[in-house]
């Protein structure tokens, strides 16, 4: 399995997702995304949809259905969580996936619609294949920071990045 590409590929669809839900209108859903990957190379997969229910469905089914000549898949959407003492609050949601990984890497960022703010920081998802040790963890940012930086719109991400709230 190809650590070092799946956290590149984590960090080039968390600032995706952070370059669209910054500009998106308040009371509107951002279209689910998948990126199919060859090395270090993305390939947006478009998928037209009436409704956000329709959207989820055909971003699952684009990540299925991934060419076996690729070398792995990320996904984003917005959601929302509820948090321990009842209220929900809204979610960006990032996952990855390489050849050889049974789960996909899943992470959970919270955010205030407006003005756009990330809150707290990052929330990874448990994954018994990746991220396991101290050692495994840092080498997994540092590749995730290099997904970060291929993106164009990397400067203003870290940017959000810097100034996140607390909870």
């Amino acid at each position: 399995m190809n650590t070092v590409a799946l956290a590149f590929y984590t960090g080039y669809a968390f600032c995706q997702v952070i370059n669209v839900q910054h500009v998106i209108e308040e009371d509107a859903l951002m279209v689910p995304f998948v990126v199919h990957w060859q090395g270090e190379q993305p390939t947006a997969i478009p998928y037209p949809s009436r409704t956000q229910e329709e959207a989820v469905a055909l971003a699952k089914s684009a990540r299925e259905n991934q060419s076996p000549d690729k070398t792995g898949w990320s996904s984003g959407r917005d959601g929302l969580v509820t948090l321990s003492n009842g209220k929900k609050h809204d979610v960006l949601l990032i996952e990855a996936s390489v050849p050889g990984l049974r789960e996909p890497v899943a992470l959970v960022y919270l955010y205030r619609r407006k003005p756009f703010t990330l809150v707290s920081g990052f929330n990874w998802k448990i994954n018994l294949q990746a991220r396991q040790t101290e050692a495994e963890r840092k080498e997994f940012m540092a590749d995730f920071q290099r997904g970060l930086a291929a993106h164009p719109f990397a400067s203003q991400c870290r940017s959000y990045i810097n100034n996140a709230t607390k909870q």
